[in-house]
């Protein structure tokens, strides 16, 4: 910032290297504050799921994960192997 005097008058004047300065100083500050104070100013990642699964009954179930695994592109053989407990290999 540059203070010029015209007439007797005091007037500043701002340069973009300020603002640009000043802005990289809050940024600092933030990032500090987010390491320091996570619970309170860390990244948040709001999740919500509301699936109830109880009150469908297997054959519903069944349904949905065929459908689930359809449009994820999986391969029937391979969501069986989901359901065995093994890691299908692609």
């Amino acid at each position: 910032m540059e203070m010029i005097q015209k007439d007797g008058c005091v007037t500043f004047q701002f340069r973009r290297k300020h603002l640009d300065h000043a802005k990289a100083m809050m940024d600092v500050r933030k990032w500090l504050m987010s390491k320091i104070v996570s619970a309170v100013f860390g990244d948040r990642l709001q999740v919500d799921a509301n699936h109830t699964f109880e009150s469908k009954d297997d054959a519903e179930l069944v349904h949905a994960l065929r459908d689930a695994a359809r449009k994820a592109g999986m391969a029937p053989k391979d969501v069986a192997a989901l359901l065995d407990g093994q890691t299908p290999i692609q």
